[in-house]
């Protein structure tokens, strides 16, 4: 989703078009200031074509989605009175990207010891699907795996057929083995995307914020029964802010996370993912660390380097090289995330490594999970307090 990292990097934004998202109780007040008409369960099923029709009412009961006449939301949204709440729906990415080798991601020698059957307790995942059982081993499957179809899709994500939320699944389950994985897929993006990219630097997004909302109602209806086990949630996902939206509501995701904290609170924190470039605008719903509502119940995660101490242990990659990141204030954790290996999908026992903020918030869901029970002197705060080292952490490194 992002583009290669500079000193004056630029913020791409991508946005489905047509469409704005208010909160509910102000629908009527938008719906006079934007010119638009409320969107229908039937016409949100076919922009959100793949979603049961159940799910598509329980977003639009949440969200208040309006279509305009305007292709691009962002112009409405800023034209609007500032008593108007409104934002676009934004297209959302895996947060996935180079390491080390210069690569998205390498062939891994090493083979991943059976972390055995998961117990109780849930660590869900929102993310791109997992591969089918016949491509996974034992350990990646129900009982310690609940999941929903369709597969892991993302292979939009850097042109390659490494699946995402299998990677980031699989690390989760050998850190935590004493922990259930159960991931939602936020489904692909349902059209074409409005984009301050004209040029088509930056790949586009594989989902949105409707499909990410969609998937963690889907988590919420799957545990409204066993809720109490449910320690921590994990979104290895996010989109920046966009240059000139002055607002910064996303108010989709910030439905999608208090939904979640209502339920939940201090029991499952969020753990997002925080970014990869050097773009200075925030990430959500990482960012969404800063926000008063949601102080010390959302976690936004950065990738480390072995062995840096500080800011400088924050690591981005710029086309295979490696380069400090600024300080982002949205950032309160960080954990091992370069050339990590864990699972593909593409056979059972298929191993690569691979790099990201989307790895290194899998390391700590799974670390916050052990901190809870097994390990309680673990510390999964690693940033800015000492160096991190890939060894501390349980199990990461085969």
């Amino acid at each position: 989703m992002e583009a290669a990292s500079n000193a004056n990097e630029e913020c791409w934004c991508h946005y489905l078009p047509h469409l704005i998202a208010v909160p509910r109780e102000r629908l009527d007040d938008a719906l006079g200031a934007s010119g638009g008409r409320q969107l229908e369960n039937g016409e949100a099923c076919q922009i959100l074509d793949g979603l049961d029709h159940e799910i598509v009412g329980e977003i639009l009961e949440n969200v208040g989605v309006l279509w305009i006449e305007a292709e691009d939301p962002h112009e409405i949204v800023n034209s609007l009175n500032p008593g108007i709440e409104a934002s676009p729906v934004h297209g959302v990415g895996f947060l996935g990207h180079k390491g080390y080798q210069g690569s998205a991601w390498i062939e891994a020698v090493s083979e991943i010891p059976d972390p055995g059957v998961g117990g109780d307790e849930v660590i869900a995942v929102v993310d791109s699907g997992i591969a089918p059982d016949e491509d996974l081993p034992d350990w990646m499957k129900s009982p310690s795996v609940l999941s929903d179809r369709p597969i892991d899709t993302d292979i939009l994500t850097h042109k390659h057929p490494v699946g995402h939320g299998t990677f980031v699944t699989s690390i989760i389950r050998r850190v935590a083995p004493q922990a259930r994985v159960s991931i939602a897929s936020a489904r692909p993006d349902p059209g074409y995307l409005v984009t301050n990219d004209p040029d088509h630097k930056a790949a586009p997004p594989p989902t949105d914020e409707l499909n990410v909302l969609g998937a963690m109602l889907r988590l919420l209806r799957r545990h409204q029964d066993d809720g109490n086990l449910v320690r921590a949630l994990n979104l290895s996902l996010g989109v920046h802010a966009c240059p000139g939206d002055e607002s910064q509501l996303f108010l989709t995701f910030r439905k999608a996370i208090q939904l979640w904290t209502d339920r939940f609170g201090e029991q499952a924190p969020v753990f997002a993912a925080a970014g990869n470039s050097l773009c200075p605008q925030p990430l959500f719903p990482a960012a969404f660390s800063l926000d008063g509502d949601f102080q010390g119940l959302v976690h936004g995660v950065a990738a480390a380097r072995e062995g840096v101490e500080g800011e400088g242990a924050m690591k981005v990659w710029d086309d295979g090289s490696a380069v400090d990141a600024p300080h982002r204030d949205w950032v309160t954790d960080a954990a091992p995330g370069c050339d990590l290996p864990g699972l593909s999908g593409q056979s059972p026992n298929h191993v690569i490594e691979w790099g990201g903020s989307s790895h290194a918030t899998a390391v700590v869901s799974a670390g916050h999970v052990i901190a809870l029970s097994s390990d309680p002197d673990l510390d999964i705060q690693w940033w800015p307090d000492r160096a991190v080292t890939y060894r501390d952490v349980p199990n990461l490194i085969p």
